[in-house]
């Protein structure tokens, strides 16, 4: 894309503005004071790339903005006056990127349009840049005028947070003054008043206040009375006595803007058993059977982060704590049943069965009150499986049912499983509806053998908890238990979860459903229950429809298994129902059949444009079907270059030359296939010839091709040119293959029609090297 983006920018503008505002108004969030951002841009955040989301759009109308900038001046400001009004910070922040380019011959009109918005000051990802290259061209009026501009710079609003929180204030204004500071410290070079070198000396003296740490794991005016450091140094009597002067929920007051607290000691003494472990255990034995819980608490998770501490002294100390009374409290009780759990597998049978009777008991006790916050406020049309992990409150509680489970499970047999059947039997009606929920996303499986037992649990938890159905993990049981539940017990379930408070359960229902009709047990009355809604109420089901098809198309070894509703679906869906299943469908989804090309001509007969991101994979299947269907190839790949103006950036070039090629040897489609090959040459020439002088099926046709554009890119193919032959070994160097009877053999039979290249006992890159480098007809490998 950067290559075609700089061979002919201001085209590839042209082509890529159109699919613009879907791309910076579908998932944007508003912030008072800033531009609309996206919270999952991939040019935001450093995160992995989801199949529905992709900003290759907007990086491409940067390297195109760069290049105009580099190349034509007029053309990038001309730009920058169509863009400007967009209110999306990713395209605000490449603008600036790419002035860099201009600031030597522009300083003035980039400042203007710096100063323009004052929300431009918060682009940190380029702004900083952008003022560094700025720095050495301003005179002292422009410095003057930016530096008053930066003082007024607040990155943070203050005023979201009232009289009743200091803590936060001061931790947003220090990081104001920060961000103030970094983008003054770009213009270093530039001639600032005094006043604002004597603000970089002061703020690079200063450095950050020594009680500030960072918010959220330390209130900012709390301390602990002890760092790790001097506890590590005290003794063990004296650690102890400290302690004792800390006991839990203690705090003192130090001036007006200091808090000493056990809270921030129990961090502190936290960290000090993760390096000192063995010794953190003795400490926990020595401590008294009240007030020192945290203290406790902060030990023995500690002393598990430690490496050195064994799985028994661990067992060892919990055993011993809890007998002693301290599970009374309950974070010395969540991190002592979490420890059991965890370390199940390396207990002994003695040690499991003590550890299963303390979980036991610990099920029994009172664990507080427990959040229940929805999984979802609104219904979107994003992926429900497979379940997307813990979303809301986690009960206090559920720490113990897993760590139940864990032990129950931590033997290989069938007895395990049975005896952990039994224990969620017998927890049902007690535990809240959030614990089950996340119990479920660990996908727990018993097995086919046991497979009913989980069924009839199943039955009886969603009859308790409704609410547990309507999430994505209750849904999800559906699928999986599919071939081992009944038709009418299976339709119950559903219509449950299209009548839960889920938002998404009519939705989820429906991909259900339609999975259901792809392949199962289930078919018989699945299917035709999803062609009646292809028919009479796509509308109404038209999300659920598509996720469900694409769940198939992308998992499935056969892609077939979904097409049977692929025509129909696009002959009655709507144009943002098809861009739906066009954005959701990844490579593998993408895959190529008679029935994919069957749509495609419906879509092309209906005028429905195919989604940039969709193309590649789609030109890629188009040349598998050249020889079989050649007409129809002609008209899908037409319609597919044609549905935004050529040269998005977001096409395969290689795959469109490949077919305009291809097309090209079939008569009646010649003239499309020269079309096809125009269309790409004339947005990236260069691309274009070096995909088809590197093609060996274009020699036959390049008499013809020779006379589209450029005939001189063309003279290193000759028609009737004297093939070439590779004949390479692998065979080691110090015993090398006795290759020269087969040389012998092959020069004998061919050797008057084609010159040969040997490559004796090559490595993989010296093999691929030469082949590079001497571009054979054909390659002959032994060995």
């Amino acid at each position: 894309w950067s290559r075609a983006a700089k061979n002919n920018p201001d085209q590839y503008l042209d082509a890529l503005i159109y699919g613009l505002a879907p791309l910076v108004h579908e998932t944007t969030y508003e912030q008072p004071g800033r531009f609309r951002h996206d919270t999952y841009s991939h040019y935001t955040l450093q995160i992995s790339r989801r199949p529905d989301r992709d900003d290759d759009a907007l990086l491409a109308i940067g390297a195109a903005l760069s290049a105009l900038a580099a190349t034509d001046h007029e053309s990038f400001w001309t730009w920058v006056e169509r863009l400007e009004p967009i209110d999306h910070d990713v395209i605000q922040s490449l603008v600036l990127g790419a002035m860099c380019h201009v600031v030597e011959r522009d300083s003035a009109r980039v400042v203007a349009f710096v100063r323009a918005d004052p929300r431009r000051w918060l682009l940190e990802r380029t702004l900083p840049g952008l003022l560094s290259a700025l720095a050495q061209r301003l005179d002292e009026d422009q410095a003057s005028e930016l530096w008053s501009d930066i003082q007024a710079v607040e990155r943070n609003d203050l005023a979201e947070y009232g009289p009743g929180a200091p803590d936060q204030r001061r931790y947003l204004f220090q990081e104001n003054l920060a961000y103030r500071m970094s983008l003054l410290s770009a213009l270093s070079d530039a001639p600032l008043p005094k006043d604002a070198f004597d603000a970089i000396a002061q703020w690079s003296r200063r450095g950050e206040p020594v009680e500030v740490r960072k918010f959220g794991v330390y209130s900012i005016h709390q301390r602990s009375p002890y760092s790790r450091a001097q506890f590590a140094h005290m003794s063990d009597p004296d650690l102890l006595a400290a302690l004792a002067r800390w006991p839990d929920d203690h705090s003192e007051r130090r001036g007006e803007t200091l808090e000493v607290t056990s809270a921030r000691m129990r961090d502190e003494l936290q960290h000090f058993a993760t390096d000192n472990g063995l010794r953190a255990l003795g400490l926990l034995a020595q401590l008294p059977d009240s007030g020192q819980f945290e203290a406790a608490a902060a030990l023995l998770s500690g002393a598990s982060k430690d490496l050195n501490v064994d799985s028994n002294d661990l067992y060892d100390a919990v055993v011993a704590a809890w007998h002693r009374g301290f599970h009374v409290h309950r974070y010395f009780r969540n991190i002592s049943v979490d420890l059991l759990g965890q370390n199940a597998s390396q207990l002994s049978n003695a040690q499991r069965t003590a550890a299963i009777t303390i979980v036991g008991e610990a099920l029994t006790l009172d664990w507080g009150s427990d959040h229940h916050q929805p999984a979802e406020a609104v219904p979107n049309n994003q992926r429900l499986f497979p379940s997307a992990g813990s979303s809301y409150g986690i009960p206090n509680i559920y720490v113990c049912l897993r760590a139940a489970v864990q032990l129950q499970l931590s033997t290989d047999d069938t007895s395990g499983w049975l005896s952990c059947l039994g224990l969620l039997d017998a927890q049902v009606e007690h535990l809240p509806a959030n614990c089950w929920r996340l119990l479920l996303s660990h996908d727990l499986w018993p097995g086919s053998a046991l497979a009913p037992r989980w069924v009839a649990w199943l039955v009886r938890l969603f009859e308790h908890h409704p609410a547990v159905l309507g999430t994505r993990e209750g849904a999800y049981q559906l699928w999986r238990v599919e071939s081992f539940v009944d038709e009418l017990q299976l339709r119950t379930w559903l219509d449950m979860l299209r009548d839960s408070a889920w938002p998404s359960g009519a939705r989820a229902a429906d991909e259900l459903t339609t999975m259901l009709a792809c392949r199962s047990e289930h078919r018989s009355w699945a299917r035709p229950l999803v062609e009646d809604w292809l028919t009479q109420s796509l509308d109404e089901h038209a999300t659920g429809l598509v996720h469900g098809l694409a769940t198939f198309r992308n998992d499935s070894t056969s892609p077939t298994t979904a097409d049977w509703a692929l025509v129909r679906l696009v002959e009655h869906a709507s144009t943002d129902t098809v861009d739906l299943l066009l954005r959701i469908l990844h490579r593998d989804g993408l895959r190529m059949t008679d029935t994919l090309l069957d749509a495609l001509l419906t879509l092309e007969a209906r005028g429905i444009g195919i989604l940039p991101t969709a193309r590649g994979s789609l030109m890629a299947g188009l040349t598998e079907f050249i020889d079989t269907r050649p007409a129809d190839v002609a008209r899908a790949a037409h319609h597919i270059a044609s549905s935004e103006p050529i040269g998005s950036g977001l096409m395969r070039d290689d795959h469109l030359v490949s077919i305009a090629i291809g097309l090209h040897g079939k008569r009646e489609q010649r003239a499309i296939g020269m079309e096809l090959f125009e269309l790409w040459q004339e947005f990236d020439p260069g691309a274009a010839r070096s995909v088809l002088a590197e093609s060996d099926s274009a020699q036959w046709a390049a008499a013809d091709l020779d006379g589209v554009r450029a005939p001189s890119s063309l003279g290193s193919i000759a028609v009737n040119s004297r093939p070439s032959i590779l004949y390479a070994t692998a065979s080691p160097i110090s015993q090398p293959l006795d290759i020269e009877r087969e040389l012998k053999m092959l020069r004998s039979v061919i050797g008057d029609h084609c010159s040969f290249k040997d490559l004796v006992a090559v490595q993989r890159r010296e093999f691929l090297d030469g082949v590079r480098a001497h571009r054979p007809t054909m390659v002959v490998f032994s060995g």
